[in-house]
């Protein structure tokens, strides 16, 4: 797992997937620091692939100060059913027999 705040702005939460498109390094391209200690809220985006349960994802992020850019009814309204609709389309998930 990383956490890396990406030009004092936003922060990323990864994981390698095993994609090459998808495994983007940030700190090879932008200036990143990696806080330790989440004061108030800040602004989060998830990279580390398919989510079963989205809106136990979010919760748990929100828990740690970590604001995802995307609520739990705006990723269902955009991406109903996408991972179950593309398989061996989308990058690997931590629990990608739920989608298989």
């Amino acid at each position: 797992m990383n956490i890396a705040r990406v030009e004092r702005k936003l922060i990323v939460r990864s994981e390698d997937v095993g994609v090459s498109a998808y495994d983007f390094d940030f700190e090879l391209h932008f200036a990143c620091d990696h806080p330790y200690r989440i004061d108030g809220e800040e602004l989060c985006v998830l990279r580390v692939g398919a989510i079963r349960d989205y809106a136990t994802e979010y919760d748990d992020k929100l828990s740690m100060g970590l604001r995802l850019v995307n609520s739990p009814a705006l990723a269902e309204a955009c991406h109903p059913r996408i991972h179950s609709a593309a398989p061996g389309r989308r990058p690997r998930a931590r629990e990608s027999a739920a989608f298989d």
